[in-house]
């Protein structure tokens, strides 16, 4: 499993191709982590029931789920870059991993 840590990027442009990015504010701003294939348990990046804004840079779909484990509430985000209160989700996602949900 590849992610990076805690991350301080706070830019858009600043999430690599081949990667999905999450960040603590809307707009790709403050803290960051980035997955290429995700994470039960969004606390070990201090990002949980916290991201507002992600970018998939993938070119495969992620799934962001509600609660840690892959449960309740499933949200597939393909290419897509923006904030996650267009789809109800800021703040309140708790596990992502890639693949179909």
């Amino acid at each position: 499993m590849t992610v990076e840590r805690d991350l301080t990027i706070t830019a858009y442009q600043d999430c690599p191709v081949g990667w999905f990015c999450a960040w603590e504010h809307a707009g790709g701003q403050g803290r960051m982590a980035r997955f290429q294939t995700g994470s039960d348990d969004l606390r070990d990046f201090n990002l949980n029931d916290q991201i507002s804004s992600v970018w998939n840079r993938t070119g495969r779909t992620f799934c962001t789920w509600l609660n840690i484990n892959r449960d309740s509430g499933p949200w597939p985000v393909g290419n897509w870059q923006g904030n996650t209160s267009t789809y109800n989700r800021n703040d309140n996602i708790s596990s992502l991993w890639v693949g179909g949900c």
